[in-house]
């Protein structure tokens, strides 16, 4: 991996190189692990836990949606669950309101703004979200803003958390020496694979900081295979993790979709990642993003 960063020239480019390269990276692991017959998680040093705790993804267009989906997503066994917020102040608010009205107060509820709020704006918000009992809010400042990330740490009544803001082990140094977030939001697409993941989720651990593993829209159930034999090596995991797979109506492994029981997926043991592949599915899949691209609307 050092020489091909190297070689590209691309080591100057890590956000852009490392969302690439982390495909390549983890096939490398799942060739190693069939060669070897053994599962990646194995070769990584093997697990601390034996399944991953996942998150529910709350949806809708409005906030009664939002409310009748996240119902759903409790009555199917996630505890945690998170939403997308920072598209209007008062929808905003309606629609924490109207989610935690449906759930009660026994779930927990994160809250992703995804770099949409001023300084100003997230002090402020903060304080009017504090009576929903966010569990806490991910990336509400622009991605360089880690100045304002450790004032709004130091402010808020909510913990905060830094995702769009990190992409290598040195970000998370200066993300723990500026006290900037209270757990790191971080996924092996991010970081260029699942070893750089794990020496993130390392430097973190020394500052006694979570990982919680982030997940990218349009991922398949490859890389949810990949998370889960990373993510069970790691000591300083944190629950409710982030799973986008299951978004998909179908997927390209044989067996369809990982499964999911009570918000838990056991991390597998078969060679590699476990994954075979249903090619008839890629090539549909190619077919699709030929014709109407990555994000029909």
């Amino acid at each position: 991996m050092a020489t091909l960063y190297r070689k590209g020239n691309w080591s100057n480019q890590r956000r852009f190189a490392n969302q690439a390269f982390a495909g390549i990276e983890m096939a490398l692991w799942d060739a190693c692990g069939k060669a070897l017959g053994q599962p990646v998680h194995r070769l990584l040093g093997g697990k601390y836990h034996e399944s991953i705790h996942w998150f529910g993804f709350v949806q809708g267009g409005t906030p009664d949606a939002l409310a009748d989906h996240a119902k759903r997503l409790t009555d199917q066994g996630f505890d945690i669950l998170y939403m997308k917020i920072g598209i209007c102040d008062d929808v905003d608010l309606l629609s924490v309101a109207s989610v935690r009205e449906a759930i009660g107060d026994g779930v927990r509820l994160r809250l992703d703004v995804n770099e949409a709020w001023t300084r100003t704006q997230a002090i402020r918000m903060s304080r009017q979200l504090e009576p929903f009992n966010i569990d806490w809010i991910e990336q509400p400042l622009v991605f360089w803003d880690f100045e304002g990330a450790a004032l709004l740490r130091s402010t808020s009544p909510i913990p905060t958390t830094l995702d769009q803001s990190i992409f290598t082990h040195y970000d998370v140094l200066r993300m723990i020496r500026e006290n900037a977030s209270d757990v790191l939001v971080l996924g092996f697409h991010e970081t260029g694979g699942l070893l750089q993941l794990r020496n993130a989720a390392a430097v973190a651990d020394a500052a006694g900081i979570s990982l919680n593993r982030h997940a990218v829209l349009g991922e398949s159930g490859l890389s949810t295979l990949a998370a889960l034999h990373v993510l069970s090596t790691i000591p300083n995991l944190a629950d409710g993790n982030q799973i986008m797979s299951g978004l998909f109506e179908q997927d390209v492994l044989v067996d369809g979709q990982v499964e999911i029981t009570n918000a838990r997926t056991p991390v597998p043991d078969q060679p590699g990642l476990g994954a075979q592949i249903n090619w008839d599915s890629v090539g549909r899949f190619k077919r699709l993003y030929m014709e109407v691209g990555q994000y029909p609307m």
